[in-house]
């Protein structure tokens, strides 16, 4: 994806925009067990944003397929899942196992002017100690590096595993509300994807949170633009998702995306809508293209860029300068299941 002047994408916004719904997490102590197993051809330096930039909060969902409400309008989580990949920091020796996560270095805004440069540096990601488990820690820290005022951290699978189809879910503390603070947990497709670069080539976001820790953002991007894009929101019962560890999650099946937080359901996109048209699309594809290939597991915490930025009042570059750093956030688990049978 080309890089994109906020300005056109405010104006663009302001011509047509689509219903959104958020709605809270039942109230619940956070789960941070998994549930029982019985029952783009683009490069990174033009890398896709994982979500419009938008003058207000992104409004998704509950139009096209997409709905959002009570946990009995969504299906549970399957009871059949088999677990084919994990990584759990515990058995991991104090190391990032390099069979399993490749770390970015780099820099140069991601499509999306962000403030940070990607570093593998332990002081940027590392294994710690939280309390009696080994979590890994991703750290947001202010320095110059690479053109850039910021460090950071970000990890994929990319070449190393990917799947299609099944549920992804990471235990996740995330960093406390700051302007600027972008952490994300999200999929993209296998390179080079038959369906071309993004957002044709299609992504799953799981988790992602601007500014502050209030408002997880569940979506799916396919499509010709920025604008082709569907999913759910969460708000925090206590409005703060990062006072603990809590489980973020999607099943992906072949016709529907289900959202989930410590394993209760918030939202869902269906793939056809009642009158059996596609809810996402790919020029030239059938449907269910995007979604029917193998998409690899990404974590990330960027600083600043077009949406934090558009978002904030008022508008400014973000992190401010006097923005409180290190910033963290913690991942004690990431895990894929797919079906037993």
């Amino acid at each position: 994806m080309q890089k994109r002047s906020p300005r056109i994408l405010l104006a663009a916004l302001a011509a047509g925009t689509t219903a959104f719904a958020v709605f809270r997490v039942l109230a619940a102590p956070p789960v941070t067990e998994p549930p029982s197993q019985s029952t783009q051809s683009t490069k990174d330096a033009s890398a896709p944003i994982l979500l419009a930039q938008a003058a207000t909060p992104p409004q998704i969902g509950a139009v096209g397929g997409g709905s959002a409400g009570a946990g009995s309008e969504i299906a549970p989580e399957h009871a059949d899942w088999k677990l084919v990949w994990q990584d759990d920091f515990n058995k991991d020796n104090g190391k990032i196992d390099p069979l399993k996560w490749s770390q970015v270095v780099k820099g140069g805004g991601f499509g999306n002017n962000e403030a940070e440069y990607y570093t593998d540096d332990p002081k940027n990601s590392h294994i710690e100690k939280d309390g009696a488990d080994d979590v890994l820690a991703m750290i947001a820290l202010r320095e110059d590096k690479g053109g850039e005022h910021y460090t950071s951290a970000k990890l994929w699978t990319k070449g190393l595993y990917s799947f299609e189809y099944g549920r992804a879910e990471a235990c996740i503390k995330v960093p406390s509300a700051q302007a600027g603070n972008w952490p994300a947990f999200w999929l993209m497709p296998d390179e080079p994807s038959p369906y071309g670069g993004w957002p044709g080539c299609g992504e799953i976001d799981i988790l992602e949170m601007v500014n502050d820790a209030k408002t997880c953002y569940g979506t799916i991007h396919y499509g010709k633009t920025w604008r082709d894009k569907i999913g759910s929101q969460a708000v925090a019962p206590n409005g703060d998702f990062s006072t603990d560890y809590h489980v973020y999650g999607i099943e992906w099946d072949k016709d529907q995306f289900r959202f989930y937080i410590d394993h209760k359901p918030y939202g869902k996109v269906d793939g056809k809508d009642a009158s059996g048209k596609p809810t996402w699309y790919t020029p030239n594809h059938d449907y269910p293209a995007p979604f029917n290939q193998k998409f690899y597991l990404i974590l990330n915490f960027a600083l600043g860029g077009d949406w934090p930025n558009n978002v904030v009042t008022p508008k400014r570059s973000l992190p401010d300068a006097d923005g409180k750093f290190p910033q963290t956030m913690k991942v004690k688990y990431v895990r894929v299941y797919q079906p037993a049978q």
